[in-house]
């Protein structure tokens, strides 16, 4: 978030656009009612695996705020995201493998210092 933010306040000097870009840290699941209609969502999401399901909820909430949709998931959920984004009338045009994926411990439900684990980036983008 930070570094987005830092790469947005230097992209204001070179691009003169009447668009309004924000940036957000929140759970769009619990504030979802405060949340205005997006041109384009980037999330991560819980991956699921203290709550059975979360990232679905969080991408469900996403597929009814914007038309595009960058999202963070487990690799092994793939085909099930793909599914659930067709029902939804949305289409995954992009996918970026990142296999070995470092994550820190930083949850007190986290049992490891540094687990690793195959996480896909999906870019959602709804069918006219």
């Amino acid at each position: 978030v930070t570094i987005a933010k830092n790469n947005m306040e230097t992209a204001k000097y070179w691009v003169k656009s009447e668009s309004s870009i924000s940036i957000k840290e929140l759970d769009i699941v619990e504030k979802r009612d405060e949340i205005n209609k997006s041109d384009v969502i980037i999330m991560n999401p819980p991956f699921g695996t203290k709550k059975k399901g979360a990232d679905s909820e969080f991408l469900q909430v996403a597929f009814g705020l914007a038309d595009v949709i960058y999202s963070f998931h487990k690799t092994i959920t793939a085909g099930f995201l793909r599914e659930m984004s067709t029902r939804a009338g949305f289409t995954v045009s992009h996918e970026w493998h990142f296999p070995g994926f470092r994550i820190r411990k930083s949850h007190q439900n986290h049992k490891k210092k540094l687990h690793t684990i195959d996480v896909t980036v999906f870019r959602f983008v709804k069918r006219a």
